[in-house]
């Protein structure tokens, strides 16, 4: 019998054959692992003291103090009132030396609020790490919230500030600096404690960030130096801190003396040669004034300092040549120029290194020419640390005239190819593709080793300059391709962008559970974000003031528990919370590149009834597309102690009941009220009463946060209900404008029509948010019809009579001379404030000709597969006959081509076949096209042509459109447990999808879950062959309850994103024949299933 897991089953305690791991196992050996682990449970919940008014120390500032200084540590807590310690008032501050063991104590300081307590420093301790506790006269200590407090005492004397770099900057401030010295470490929460102290403070001036250290031994940490106060010192002293949250007279600083010099910025006036070479190499000379200002006052060492570099400031990868072999007040001379894009680069100059002026004007810029090979210069983890950013200089590169996604090893080194990837299956998938011209994205697996601090680099000889791409007659020499090049991926700074952004633990639990002793609790921390590609480690914990709290601590950090940290769901289980009501559980999450979360809480009581466990699958918060359909499913599980069985079916029925509790703005958190309510209300009525919410397109708002509460209660005992809820966010989608036509050639002697009426706005329903509720600009250039890129040509579209702000332009006949334009509208939201634009290339020809269109694209978003024919993707075609032409459409011509974009560049050599059945249905020379799912690749560019072509005219028509398609979800796979020892029937598994990441735009993620009977199929290279049989609807829940059945299985699932892009991984189970059923048995499997 093989069935699917129902959302509402009966407990596995109910049944006296289920597994808490949802296996059968032999009855004397299940029953001795049963007894064992109950009489464990019961030992640790009746054994260990439960707390009532409990003592809860939180945290403490600051984290680290000189060893004997007279400054406080002050605790932060909860319950410091003499009534929460047994033996009277808390008095007194405990330091347990973490390496010795060794206690020393200081009198303790409880504020009247009994939420905080100061402690002096033991004078006699020595330099360490100490644990802090507050504890009564006999002993009695508080608790601890999570884990205990620690503060560190160090040696001052051995805190020493030797150097600043850069030693000046620009009046305007934002220069960031680097301290070197010794004895630099970042105390307190997020290492708030380490800071720079400005001009003789008593306080932190700026936080600082602890950098790696040198391998001489040299610690090193970096700040942002202020704005230079006007009639103030033309330096600033700068020293460090260890304990920047002290603050206070008596605040440890360094006394080195160093500091930091403001001065004028400098003045660019020219630069020689005018020309150059893109590689570089040759002298260069920059005139201006100003240049000397630390030479004066370091100097010799001044000269050290100033770089320059030929290009804009608005990226990264510019290279800086330095330092400069002369230099004075107006001149500075440097024997190599750093290599540079061809283009006119103006020369920038950075008197400290860091910070740059560039030239203006003609005179100081330089005409680079030519070409150079590319060059590696960063490898970051991306901003959510799911991707690694391989970016080359600023000159773009031909992107190795690779598509869509693609096997990393085409770009990337061996090593980094298979870091990448990990030990993933093959199935799993994972590939690279190009951001830009100079940025490789390679999508990380969850079993990716990639680290901060290893090296990643690209193979040789596979990217050259854009500008050779087609080239015929080219060199090595005048085009060369890149070097092999490795670089190691920053440990202080790992992220695009600078610091990996936090992570946050989220945490799905019931709310209440019944008064059943048989009772667990299901913890899932699966949607904490920020834990970027590898699985992160939780670690949970229980409120002192919880019942049973040390009980569940203990469990917590068992072996048992410890060993699955990377497992995002965990099971209370029932013996641990049978004494208990109220419980409020913690989880703190840390992930791959050593980032932690602060602590999330949970709570959960006890009902005096027997109602129903209830939770809402998928995450507690929610963000989804406003212009997609809703859809949340709600689980019940009836209590374990709730009378039920074949005879008393009638008696599990449980009504649902969905309501909207609350409406907020998302950016400010304003909770609405009165008649802004009303306006956000979601109306739900008599559909609402099952355990799965639907809500149509465009119910919600953008922008706008969404309280969903869920309420289930047993049908024939309305008094046993539960609650859950869920917070959904609205975000905001960008205005889709679309053009009719696409890129096209048409006759001057016939008006100029393009149409942006299908233009949308994808967060507000078509029928009020259609081209009518939008707001129009449109503009038309003349591109100049020499091929060196000059700028384009406004054309006065008010002195042609065009109105410009309609949903369609139209220019009149002769009004615009032949040549080449591009046409730009710019569609405006105006309640939003919202803005888009697109384009389309016009040529417009002398004589009379006919023109071909192609309608507008409307989708957000195409996928290279689809399964459902709704989805396809088509292109249709439109001829423009001449008003007083005498001939038929009939009598055209069609000839398409289909050309993969590398970059912005059209590759011919990469055009797919048309006349191929596997790719188009329709072929190559009908007026439309109608593509095959898969013919495309997920990823890629693709500009499609049409040219029709009749006897009556010389020239064919033309037109063109350019789309991306969309990429799959990937990085993923799918687990099941339990791996080995299932058994039909009997096992209920777990089948999991983890590690699956997306573009932002394209959550949430749905899952469906599927087996086939074949344990070594791969789940992509069979789906859609109708094989696979369904375990459990596609929904928002990662995770599923189900059945399998006996054989070798392949257990697969099928991710899609919320514009239907969908990928897939797999995995083999063995399962395990049933054992003989009597009657009884059978009916009770068959129950317990429904």
């Amino acid at each position: 019998i093989a069935a699917r897991s129902p959302a509402m089953r009966a407990s596995p305690a109910a049944d006296p054959r289920a597994s808490p791991r949802g296996g059968t196992a032999p009855r004397r050996s299940r029953r001795l692992r049963r007894a064992r682990a109950t009489a464990l449970a019961a030992c640790l919940a009746c054994c260990l003291p439960t707390a009532g008014a409990v003592a809860v120390l939180e945290s403490l500032t600051p984290g680290g103090l000189p060893v004997g200084t007279d400054l406080l540590v002050t605790l932060a807590g909860s319950g410091f009132e003499p009534a929460a310690s047994a033996s009277g008032p808390f008095s007194t501050c405990r330091f347990t030396a973490a390496a010795t063991g060794e206690e020393f104590s200081t009198t303790a300081e409880v504020a009247p609020s009994a939420a905080s307590a100061r402690c002096g420093v033991p004078g006699s301790a020595p330099a360490g790490a100490y644990t802090v506790t507050l504890v009564g006269p006999t002993g009695t200590a508080a608790a601890d919230y999570f884990e205990a407090l620690t503060v560190w005492l160090y040696d001052a004397a051995a805190v020493s500030l030797d150097k600043v770099r850069p030693p000046g900057g620009p009046r305007a401030g934002g220069t960031v600096i680097t301290l070197e010295g010794s004895g630099f470490a970042a105390y307190g929460t997020d290492g708030a404690d380490l800071c720079c102290v400005f001009a003789g403070a008593n306080s932190c001036s700026a936080p600082a960030t602890l950098l790696t250290t040198l391998t001489s031994g040299t610690t090193r940490a970096s700040c942002i130096v202020p704005a230079w106060a006007a009639g103030g010192a033309e330096s600033l002293s700068v020293e460090i801190t260890l304990s920047g949250t002290a603050g206070g007279a008596e605040l440890p600083v360094t006394a080195s003396g160093e500091a930091f010099f403001y001065y004028d910025e400098p003045t660019v006036l020219a630069v020689s040669p005018a020309a150059g070479a893109a590689a570089g190499g040759y002298p260069v000379t920059v005139t201006g004034s100003g240049f000397g200002a630390l030479v004066r006052a370091f100097g010799p060492e001044g000269k050290s300092y100033p770089r320059l570099r030929l290009g804009s400031a608005s990226t990264d990868a510019v290279a800086h040549a330095g330092p400069p072999s002369f230099l004075n007040d107006t001149m500075a001379v440097f024997d190599e120029a750093p290599f540079a894009p061809a283009g006119a680069r103006e020369a920038g100059l950075a008197l400290n290194g860091v910070d740059f002026v560039d030239g203006a004007g003609p005179d100081a810029a330089v005409a680079v020419s030519g070409a150079y090979a590319p060059v590696l210069v960063s490898v970051l983890f991306s901003a959510d640390a799911t991707t690694l950013v391989v970016r080359f200089d600023s000159q773009p590169t031909d992107r190795a005239s690779l598509p869509g996604i693609f096997d990393c090893a085409a770009v990337l080194d061996d090593d980094t190819a298979a870091a990448v990837r990990g030990d993933s299956a093959a199935d799993v998938p994972s590939g690279c593709f190009w951001e830009d011209d100079s940025t490789l994205v390679a999508q990380l697996t969850q079993r990716s080793t990639a680290r901060s601090g290893v090296r990643a680099g690209v193979r040789a000889g596979v990217l050259r300059a854009k500008s050779c791409s087609g080239k015929s007659g080219e060199t090595e020499a005048s085009c060369p391709a890149n070097a092999a090049a490795t670089l190691p991926i920053p440990v202080d700074a790992a992220c695009v962008g600078g610091a990996c952004p936090p992570v946050v633990a989220q945490l799905n639990a019931p709310v209440r559970i019944s008064r059943c002793a048989g009772e667990s609790i299901r913890l899932d921390a699966g949607e904490s974000y920020g834990v970027g590609a590898r699985p992160p480690r939780f670690q949970w914990g229980a409120h002192p003031a919880s019942d049973n709290a040390a009980a569940l601590n203990n469990y917590f950090a068992s072996d048992a528990v410890v060993e699955a940290a990377g497992r995002p769901v965990l099971r209370v289980p029932a013996a641990l919370l049978a004494s208990g009501s109220a419980w409020r559980f913690l989880l703190r999450v840390d992930n791959f590149l050593g980032a932690r979360s602060r602590v999330f809480e949970w709570a959960v009581e006890r009902d005096a009834l027997e109602i129903p466990t209830l939770y809402i699958e998928g995450p507690f918060e929610l963000e989804v597309n406003p212009s997609e359909p809703l859809l949340i499913a709600g689980v019940a599980r009836l209590a374990a102690c709730f009378p039920q069985g074949p005879g008393d079916r009638n008696s599990t029925e449980v009504d649902f009941r969905w309501s909207h509790e609350q409406t907020a703005a998302t950016e400010t958190g304003e909770v609405f009220t009165g008649a802004e309510a009303e306006a956000f209300d979601l109306g739900l009525g008599a559909g609402a009463t099952k355990s799965v919410l639907q809500l149509g397109s465009f119910s919600l708002r953008p922008a706008v946060t969404y309280t969903l509460a869920l309420a289930a209660s047993m049908r024939g005992r309305p008094d046993l209900s539960a609650r859950a809820r869920v917070k959904v966010r609205a975000r905001r989608q960008e205005i889709q404008p679309i053009l009719s036509g696409g890129d096209r050639r048409v006759s001057a002697l016939r008006p100029l029509i393009v149409s942006a009426a299908d233009s949308y706005d994808p967060n507000v329903d078509p029928r009020i948010g259609g081209a009518e509720s939008l707001d129009f600009a449109w503009t038309v250039s003349r591109r100049a019809d020499t091929p060196d890129g000059l700028p384009e040509t406004a054309v006065d579209l008010n002195s042609l009579g065009v109105d410009a702000a309609k949903s369609s332009l139209r220019v009149e006949p002769d009004s615009l001379s032949a040549g080449s334009y591009t046409v730009t509208v710019t569609v405006t939201q105006p309640r939003s404030g919202s803005a888009a634009s697109a384009s389309v290339a016009v040529e417009v020809v002398e004589g009379d000709t006919v023109s071909v269109s192609l309608k507008g694209l409307p989708w957000v978003k195409y996928n290279a597969v689809w399964n459902r024919k709704t989805e396809r993707f088509v292109l249709d075609a439109r001829v423009d006959l001449p008003s007083l032409a005498a001939v038929q459409e009939g009598q055209f011509s069609y000839e398409w081509r289909a050309l993969e974009v590398v970059g912005d560049t059209p590759k011919d050599a990469q055009r797919l076949d048309l006349t191929d059945d596997a790719v188009t249905s329709t072929g190559a020379r009908t007026r439309n096209l109608a593509f095959r799912s898969g013919a495309l690749t997920a990823g890629a560019t693709y500009r499609f042509e049409l040219f029709a072509s009749s006897p009556l005219y010389a020239r064919p028509a033309f037109a063109a459109v350019q789309l991306s398609t969309n990429r799959n979800p990937f990085g993923g796979e799918i687990q099941v447990s339990p791996e080995t020892g299932g058994v039909a029937v009997d096992t209920q598994f777990t089948v999991r999808a983890t590690g699956w990441k997306d573009d932002a735009e394209d959550l949430p993620l749905e899952y469906a879950f599927e087996y086939l009977r074949l344990g070594a199929a791969s789940a992509s290279s069979l789906a859609g062959s109708g094989l696979f049989e369904a375990l459990a609807e596609r929904s928002r829940s990662n995770e599923a309850g189900v059945y399998l059945p006996a054989g070798n299985l392949t257990v697969a699932v099928a991710v899609a994103d919320s514009f239907g892009a969908e990928a897939r991984a797999s995995t083999a189970v063995v399962v395990g024949e049933p054992p003989a059923l009597t009657l009884s048995e059978v009916n009770a499997v068959i129950f317990r299933a429904q």
